[in-house]
């Protein structure tokens, strides 16, 4: 007697049964896409309505009057005037001690003139320098202080001289040497100037800087142990101690000065 699996009727069966399961399997899979475009689509949705607003309500921000609007804008005038580094200009010096109390205060340094030597003190340490502030803005703090908070980026110009003087342990190796050398290291940055009455004015009595190094580093080696060699058998940046460049003379006179490198500037 025949097996029931191989009888005619049997094979027909079973081909039947499983062309309906494919069949079932194709209409569930392509109902589940249908009602995940339709989800997509939602979202999409969504989420342009919701950049509509808030570029609508930054439109209108932007429009309304701050009291805060004169020392965002002597910040603005602050970062254009010093965006290419120092140049011991005399509009430089005038504008800095306009907006700086003398006691300000930066990471192990306090006053203006500490501000200013941080500057001169890194003008060499990059064969370029340019920052670039992309938004601004002012937060109260509370009824005498406020913040003015600017996000923005470093554009570091890297030669030999500059990277013996952060990195010097790099000198040695030939690889990553080569890989900075020449190179524009670009650093996402965020300045907080922390200001307060002082007479008739507000003067910035604080300043914290943060810049996002590794990111910079890792989009020109291209390998995080090699950044990490880089970052940990070097200076501090984050500290401001760095050792100065001192055989070279440059008269556009760049600063990643203890600013740039964290709290100055």
């Amino acid at each position: 007697m025949p097996s029931k699996y191989k009888t005619q009727s049997a094979i027909d069966r079973r081909r039947i049964q499983s062309r309906n399961n494919q069949r079932r399997y194709r209409e569930e899979t392509r109902s589940y896409l249908t009602s995940l475009e339709t989800d997509v689509q939602d979202l999409l949705h969504s989420t342009f309505r919701l950049e509509g607003q808030v570029d609508m309500m930054r439109t209108t921000a932007a429009r309304l009057p701050s009291r805060f609007a004169g020392d965002v804008n002597r910040v603005k005038a602050y970062w254009e005037l010093f965006a290419h580094g120092y140049a011991a200009a005399a509009d430089q010096d005038a504008l800095l001690r306009d907006l700086m109390a003398e006691n300000v205060q930066m990471l192990g340094s306090t006053g203006v003139d500490a501000v200013l030597d941080q500057w001169r003190r890194y003008a060499n340490a990059f064969s370029s320098f340019r920052k670039v502030a992309h938004t601004f803005e002012a937060i109260a703090v509370d009824s005498t202080e406020h913040i003015v908070c600017v996000s923005g980026s470093l554009q570091l110009g890297l030669d030999r001289s500059g990277i013996e003087s952060l990195w010097p342990h790099v000198a040695g190796k030939d690889k990553l040497l080569d890989q900075l050398l020449g190179e524009t290291l670009v650093c996402p940055c965020v300045q907080v100037l922390y200001m307060r009455p002082v007479g008739d004015c507000t003067k910035v009595f604080r300043i914290d800087f943060e810049w996002d190094l590794v990111g910079g580093l890792t989009a020109l080696l291209r390998d995080l142990e090699d950044v990490a060699i880089v970052i940990n058998g070097g200076h501090n940046l984050f500290s401001g101690d760095i050792t100065p460049v001192t055989n070279k003379t440059k008269t556009f006179a760049v600063a990643v000065k203890a600013d740039d490198e964290r709290e100055y500037m």
